[in-house]
């Protein structure tokens, strides 16, 4: 059976066929279809126009958790869904080390927490629409940020799942960082990092489709991440911003070594601790994306897409490789 793990920093999901109705795959940059061999990926130029168009259908609820706030559009959205009655709550990452240029064009009426600026980040990239509708329940995730740059230039892609009982349990994970099941926060209670607990549902099937749900650092992620990676039976790819995890990097290299076909592209090669000179001195196939304008943004692994008996999975989401 093919599955697909989605990653959000403070998620990971393991999902399956993007053929499925309930759960749509889009990319923002043009992809060859020529590799494809059950259903070909979809690029859409307008990321920013289609998380317009979900906001806009939106009837009920709209929790947001967005590590930037840059796009005015979005906002309007937000802010027009507010107006028209739907009630939102909203979770920002602090100022230091990203975009929050239009957090501000944020109606007032609209209740809004940011992370403190502690030194770590939330980095979620999540909204959870209709939530109380089990036919419109729905998850908006991936490695997007709602940032110019994210939405329009560097690679990403964007997943929306319609599912009630995952959507749920993002609520539960949102719930916790916002401190209250309530329309308001309580930053008495509100929980980030290492101060969260494991305490949501990790197992789902959608539309026949088993998922799997991960937040970091609560739910061990990275181990979750190895465990996938080291399954690879045949061939193995990833696109990452950020790969500097040790445990990760030293799985990539032991499949090589036991003859998995592993193909690999790394944004950030100089950033301290980055895996990409081990894996280039291991012998591993692995590009350097640093040179090429704007971000390749992705955060995706692929394990045994060639070889269908082999339990194939996608990695995916908001989740780098640190």
């Amino acid at each position: 059976m093919f599955r697909i793990i989605l990653i959000i920093v403070f998620l990971f999901a393991e999902i399956s066929v993007i053929t499925a109705q309930k759960i749509k795959v889009y990319f923002n940059h043009p992809v060859n279809n020529n590799a494809s061999a059950i259903a070909d990926a979809i690029y859409i130029s307008h990321f920013e126009d289609t998380v317009v168009a979900y906001i806009n259908r939106i009837q009920s609820t709209l929790d947001i958790a967005m590590y930037s706030t840059e796009s005015l559009p979005i906002v309007n959205a937000i802010n027009a869904a507010a107006a028209r009655g739907v009630v939102v709550r909203y979770i920002a990452a602090a100022n230091t080390g990203t975009n929050n240029s239009e957090l501000g064009s944020l109606s007032a009426s609209i209740p809004m927490i940011q992370r403190p600026d502690d030194g770590e980040v939330m980095h979620n990239k999540f909204l959870i629409m209709d939530i109380a509708d089990p036919l419109r329940a729905t998850v908006m995730t991936g490695s997007d940020n709602h940032s110019d740059n994210s939405l329009h230039n560097d690679w990403n892609n964007m997943v929306i799942i319609q599912d009630q009982p995952l959507a749920q349990a993002y609520k539960t994970e949102f719930e916790e960082m916002w401190g209250s099941t309530g329309p308001q926060p309580n930053t008495a209670n509100s929980k980030f990092g290492a101060a969260k607990t494991d305490n949501t549902p990790h197992n789902f099937v959608i539309d026949g489709i088993p998922v799997e749900l991960y937040f970091s650092p609560s739910d061990g992620t990275t181990a979750h991440i190895e465990a996938a990676v080291r399954s690879a039976n045949t061939d193995m790819q990833f696109a990452m911003l950020t790969f500097i995890n040790n445990d990760l990097g030293d799985a990539v290299v032991d499949i090589h070594n036991q003859g998995v076909d592993v193909k690999g592209i790394i944004e950030n090669i100089y950033y301290i601790g980055s895996e990409y000179n081990k894996l280039v001195n291991a012998g591993v196939n692995v590009l350097s994306h640093f040179t090429t304008l704007y971000f390749m943004h992705h955060k995706y692994g692929i394990v045994d897409a060639s070889n269908p008996s082999s339990d194939p999975v996608v990695i995916t989401g908001s989740h780098n490789w640190t």
